[in-house]
């Protein structure tokens, strides 16, 4: 999901498609003009990818932490840690891709709290966005500074 939303450009995001199933899913998500409440499991992978690309991980966790499928697991517990703290992560490099463009900096302490992560797990990811700097929350009192055009 980062890789969708981090391209801006519609072409050089065809040609960087990572899985052509979700993205056709997706575009014909979009292409509704009305979209009911998910009933198959497609559906709600559907509905969980667009809660992540918008930075509601708690939604996507909910949408697929949810489904019955999980049950038929033997470690069925341990696979849904794995996936929460997968969706926690990769929710934060979306939301990077995604609202970085509005910040000039943001703050690892508050990242953080807001994905419920660890506060040593925001360093491991690289940031492509020249627009923006991750900011250790003990440099400055201003943690999140919004840019003005």
């Amino acid at each position: 999901m980062p890789a969708l939303v981090s391209c801006a450009d519609a072409w050089l995001s065809q040609s960087q498609i990572i899985s052509r199933a979700l993205r056709r899913s997706l575009d014909g998500y979009e292409k509704n003009y009305f979209t009911g409440p998910p009933e198959s499991t497609r559906d709600y992978c559907v509905v969980a990818a667009r809660a992540l690309a918008k930075g509601d991980w708690k939604r996507t966790e909910e949408l697929l932490l949810g489904l019955p499928a999980w049950s038929l697991l033997q470690n069925s517990e341990g696979v849904k840690t794995m996936l929460k703290r997968k969706i926690q992560e990769e929710g934060l490099r979306t939301y990077i891709f995604t609202y970085s463009p509005h910040y000039t900096a943001m703050s690892l302490e508050e990242l953080s709290n807001i994905f419920e992560l660890p506060q040593h797990n925001g360093t491991a990811f690289p940031l492509r966005s020249p627009s923006c700097q991750l900011r250790q929350a003990n440099t400055s009192p201003c943690a999140r500074t919004q840019c003005t055009a």
